[in-house]
């Protein structure tokens, strides 16, 4: 499927969050110093939380959370920032871990309605919410349904042991991005009512993980991503979303219950990109009203897809339908892949492939019309429609012995739903269900720092507003000109195409026509956002294009790829002057960075597809590392491109290697204890201390020997790739490929490394 995981990270930020910080607040949970807040050495204590939120914080104002276990503390987010101003509560790992919110210690997954109520309280608007920790309580993300709340951003926060992650009503205008949820007993994500323009992307609900002991305690109607019928909720998106695992045993009635996602009928304008229900009990996707599906994939539930009413599928796959019974606990495979019951839905370019059920199955007086689909069977058992069921043009249906054989490159019913397995390879792209492997991916790039300068003000800063004023007037005193500097070092993915997009915030008074502005290039990287002047601004370079930018909140793209790629093998960074042709005199204002949601980017396409091979490994080629591994083990998994260390193990592998300033190593790591130190590296001896050659890639142990990731890795995040640019760090002839799972305390660390590659970055 077309699902951009594992999500990429590396050590330098690639996109990062930018906006106004008026002022920065630092807490640990203790505090240290004078505990004013003024940095770490004098760290706000935990105790005054809901008062530095509410009441010291102002808009624009920034929380920083240091490393620790914040217990049974809570975020009350009653107070507001401005759509100019956002309030921010951002994690910082500090040496032991992104904060950790624990709850008050009794809450038990036994009696899910035990412990603390919530952590988070959403009642005010305006806020960002990022890198933290949440479990051990009732709901972790919560609001009443007497309050309503809008403009929230939730990045980066790992949710789990909670009955509900995220209980939400009356939120507008809000995201949860990069959100894993995982050991709930109920819902991983449920808005009740009220909801609207709300986005999910690349947010994860997984009932039980590794541990299918939760589905023992998981309760009735168990749901992945829910959105309920308590009340109208509009316009919500789904965006490279999974739902997994969303199950329960011993259920004590006739039909068993879990789905994967779930919308009620009083919700409209729903859609879902690139969405993945996997292993829930009932539905993968179970949709009341009209929904819109592309690019999405159902693996082993036992109905794939289930509309009620009039929703459309383009490129969508349901693959072994799947269930268990009070008379059949360990399941069977039956269902169906595409339901629906007096509605008209509607699929093109769907697969449907299995061992048996039914591939596509109307219920009551409605109709379900598939066009160019693939409707196949692996032997004899198995039906291709039930009910009033319209195969239209270009489908097809295969079993053994009847029909043209779709050759699928890896038809399995024990599929992940990722990749290129249900391709057809008789059809290609133009019946069924396509992965294109070589779609270009998209990346969006933010300014790492803006300004402009005034020549009536010619040693005065502009750097901290949340516009760029852009202006050549015929007479001193009225020209301004405006700078925007962004990162591209870690772009070390094959580029494509680049867009500098711009947006207007508002222009000047001087009346209708033409307003030119030249975007030019700039070879001085040097000016300080905070720092830079008319008397000492640089000069602007080369024209790479001029625009007419005369309608305000419209935003402009203009092609910069020459200009980047230029950049990126030179010094990392790229930078553009924003001046209008000489006596223009017709004022243009564009958002600044500091403007949240409309700040200038870099929209960078690239092709995802790694232009090295994965390390395929030979198990007589380990040895032990260093002499520290104590319990545990190593194997070799995935066809032997995967090493699974748990316990207490260090293992390196004899790998010779010359590593230059451009060596990347590429690894995606997948954990549910990160024990001490999780690492990976290169060595030339058996000694990790003699020289800076490993790279901490999470763990709670800070060592000197041990260079962290810009990004830490969270334990149960499941697949994360990790794109490290080692040749910043060492170089030199190395001997071995090191891997390093230390917990001498616990001697439980459980880490897969898969998907390891080596190259030179161009």
């Amino acid at each position: 499927m077309k699902f951009k995981t594992p999500t990429v990270l590396s050590i330098l930020f690639l996109f990062f969050f930018s906006m106004l910080h008026a002022t920065e607040y630092y807490m640990t949970p203790s505090g240290a110093g004078a505990l004013d807040g003024s940095d770490w050495a004098n760290a706000l204590a935990k105790s005054s939380l809901s008062t530095t939120l509410n009441t010291t914080m102002a808009a624009g104002d920034t929380l920083f959370l240091g490393s620790g276990n914040y217990g049974s503390s809570t975020l009350s987010l009653t107070s507001s920032g401005t759509d100019q101003a956002w309030k921010s509560v951002i994690g910082v790992d500090t040496g032991s871990g992104i904060p950790h919110f624990s709850g008050s210690g009794n809450w038990y997954r036994s009696n899910p309605d035990s412990g603390q109520w919530q952590i988070v309280n959403v009642a005010g608007h305006y806020w960002h919410v990022e890198n933290l920790e949440l479990s051990g309580v009732q709901y972790a993300i919560k609001n009443s349904t007497s309050a309503s709340a809008s403009n929230f951003q939730f990045t980066d926060l790992y949710i789990h042991d909670v009955r509900h992650g995220v209980y939400l009503s009356y939120l507008d205008d809000s995201r949860f991005d990069n959100v894993l949820v995982t050991a709930y007993t109920k819902h991983g994500f449920r808005l009740d009512r009220g909801c609207d323009d709300v986005v999910f992307e690349n947010c994860v609900a997984d009932l039980s993980g590794d541990d299918a002991s939760w589905w023992d305690y998981s309760e009735p109607f168990p749901f992945g991503f829910v959105l309920y019928n308590n009340g109208a909720n509009t316009n919500i998106s789904f965006v490279n979303c999974v739902a997994a695992n969303n199950r329960r045993n011993n259920q004590g009635i006739s039909y068993w219950n879990g789905d994967g996602f779930v919308v009620e009928n009083t919700t409209t304008g729903v859609s879902f990109d690139n969405c993945l229900a996997i292993n829930n009990e009932d539905g993968g996707f179970d949709l009341k009203p009209v929904a819109t599906l592309v690019d999405c994939v159902s693996v082993l539930n036992y109905r794939g897809f289930r509309f009620w009413g009039n929703s459309s599928a383009d490129n969508c796959v349901a693959v072994a339908p799947f269930r268990r019974s009070n008379s059949n606990l360990s399941g069977g495979y039956g269902g169906a892949g595409v339901w629906t019951k007096n509605g008209t839905a509607t699929l093109s370019h769907f697969t449907f492939y299995a061992d048996a059920g039914t591939a596509a199955h109307e219920e009551g007086t409605g109709n379900l019309t598939l066009t160019d689909s693939i409707l196949a069977f692996s032997g004899a058992s198995g039906g291709f429609t039930s009910g009033s069921i319209t195969l239209g043009a270009g489908t097809v249906t295969y079993r053994p012995g009847s029909g043209v054989d779709p050759d699928f490159v890896n038809a399995s019913t024990s599929w992940d739903g990722s990749g290129t397995d249900l391709n057809s390879q008789t059809y290609g792209d133009t019946k069924g269900y396509y992965f294109d492997a070589g779609v270009p991916m998209v990346e969006w790039v933010l300014p790492e720092a803006d300004a402009y300068v005034h020549d009536d003000f010619p040693t005065t800063n502009f750097g901290s507003l949340d516009y760029l004023l852009v202006k050549d007037a015929n007479t001193s005193e009225y020209t301004r000109n405006s700078f925007v500097r962004f990162p591209v070092s870690t772009l070390s993915e094959n580029i494509s195409t680049v867009t500098l997009k711009l947006k207007v915030k508002a222009i000047g008074g001087e009346g209708a026509g033409s307003r030119w502005v030249e975007v030019r290039k700039l070879s001085d990287d040097s000016w300080g956002e905070s720092t830079v002047t008319w008397n000492n601004k640089p000069s602007a370079g080369s024209l790479i294009a001029t625009l007419d930018a005369g309608t305000v909140d419209e935003t402009y793209e203009i092609d910069v790829t020459a200009y980047v790629q230029s950049e990126f093998a030179g010094d990392g960074v790229v930078s553009f002057a924003l001046v209008q042709p000489n006596n223009t005199n017709r004022m243009v204002s564009f958002y600044s960075r500091e403007s949240n949601g409309n700040e200038p980017s870099l929209e960078v396409e690239f092709t995802a597809e790694p232009a090295e091979p994965v390390l395929v490994f030979d198990a007589v080629n380990f040895s032990d590392y260093a002499s520290q591994s104590a319990s545990g083990g190593m194997t070799l998994e995935a066809a032997d491109t995967a090493i699974h260390l748990t316990g207490n193990t260090w293992r390196k592998y004899a790998y010779t290697y010359t590593v230059t300033t451009n060596t990347v190593v590429e690894v995606t790591v997948d954990a549910t204890d990160v024990g001490e130190l999780m690492c990976i590296g290169l060595d030339s001896d058996n000694d990790y201390a003699t020289g800076t050659t490993n790279i901490k890639i999470a763990g709670s142990q800070t060592h000197a020997s041990f260079v962290p990731v810009g990004t830490s890795y969270i334990a149960g995040s499941g697949p994360v790739t990790y794109i490290i640019p080692v040749g910043t760090v060492f170089t030199g002839n190395m001997s071995y490929l090191t891997f390093i799972g230390d917990d001498d305390a616990g001697e439980d660390i459980d880490v897969i490394f898969s998907d390891v590659r080596i190259y030179e970055a161009e």
